[in-house]
């Protein structure tokens, strides 16, 4: 699809206006997440992984509770995790909604012009299913990847417990 396709796609119903935008913003909080996740995952030179470092440092360096460190790790990890599966959620209503629009337009049309012109009832009816295919798009993949990085949250706060109790300042 052409770029100026996709502008007027955008710009021609206000509910696929809501879809991008929303969409976007998914996908700026995944890429955010999968960066950040990738650092925190990387190993240093002795072969630790970056989330072990940044626990044992600021378990020891702060002096309070393995407890209270590990809900600030795990609340820091676990940031737009909620904005995309909201966002998973919130893209077929979206879309149905659209169709919903797309099929009251179509409505107008067949009460002004009749059931004449099969032509004026197929744009009407292929602009609803588009708001339909947006929606279902962003949600698609917007539910993989929140499957992907629900699985590396996981991994990154058990690889954080597991230093907590390597240090000797178990949260069990």
């Amino acid at each position: 699809m052409m770029p100026e396709n996709l502008l007027m796609l955008a710009t021609e119903n206000p509910v696929h206006t809501m879809i991008f935008l929303i969409t976007f913003y998914m996908w700026y909080c995944i890429f955010d997440r999968l960066i950040v996740y990738a650092g925190l995952f990387r190993r240093n030179s002795e072969g630790e992984r970056s989330i072990a470092v940044l626990t044992r440092e600021r378990i020891m360096s702060r002096g309070s509770s393995a407890e209270v460190e590990l809900n600030i790790i795990g609340r820091m990890i676990s940031r737009n995790l909620s904005v995309i599966k909201v966002s998973t959620v919130i893209a077929p209503m979206l879309g149905l909604l659209g169709t919903v629009w797309g099929m009251l337009i179509t409505f107008n049309i067949i009460s002004d012009n009749g059931t004449g012109d099969p032509a004026l009832m197929s744009d009407g009816i292929s602009k609803a299913l588009t708001s339909t295919r947006l929606g279902l798009t962003a949600t698609v993949f917007g539910m993989l990847m929140a499957a992907v990085l629900e699985r590396m949250r996981r991994k990154l706060t058990a690889y954080a417990g597991a230093e907590s109790i390597r240090n000797g300042r178990s949260v069990i």
